[in-house]
């Protein structure tokens, strides 16, 4: 019997790992997407079809530590690569497609964030985890891709730096 592929970016991080176990406990192959991968449409397109994952799991990204700073770095891994990402699930037959945003979409609040909030960031890391969370809602409703974004708060754990 061949076992379902989950396929995740950031697999080596605290959230990817985690997932990583997590589904592999679940029954499923779960594969890395690599890094570099992610920001080149056609050799993603290449490595996801011939996988043909049934679940992705974005949770790479780049600018949630102070020492990651470079903004072509910040655009590349949290604008382009989940656009690659969901450009290519538009071919895939996927159950579920889930990117993680962060907390920081929401900017500095006085009291406690809700998701009803709106996105009032200030930082250019923000400002791409809003791009990825919008677009994702437009790919979602305009292809009927079964699509997710979740905003962790505060992650700590193993796998954490």
């Amino acid at each position: 019997m061949v076992k379902p592929v989950c396929a995740i970016s950031g697999i080596h991080g605290c959230i990817g790992s985690h997932l990583q176990s997590y589904y592999t406990d679940q029954g499923y192959e779960v594969v890395g997407i690599p890094y570099l991968w992610m920001r080149d449409a056609h050799t993603l397109a290449s490595y996801l079809n011939e996988l043909s994952p049934e679940i992705i799991l974005h949770c790479a990204t780049y600018g949630n530590m102070y020492t990651q700073t470079d903004d072509g770095e910040m655009f590349a891994s949290n604008v382009l690569a989940p656009w690659n990402l969901l450009t290519v699930s538009k071919t895939l037959s996927l159950k579920a497609s889930v990117l993680f945003g962060s907390s920081s979409e929401y900017g500095t609040k006085q009291g406690a964030m809700k998701e009803s909030d709106c996105p009032e960031t200030e930082t250019l890391y923000g400002a791409t985890k809003v791009a990825q969370t919008y677009f994702s809602r437009a790919f979602a409703k305009k292809y009927t891709l079964p699509v997710c974004v979740v905003r962790p708060f505060t992650v700590i754990g193993r796998g954490d730096r």
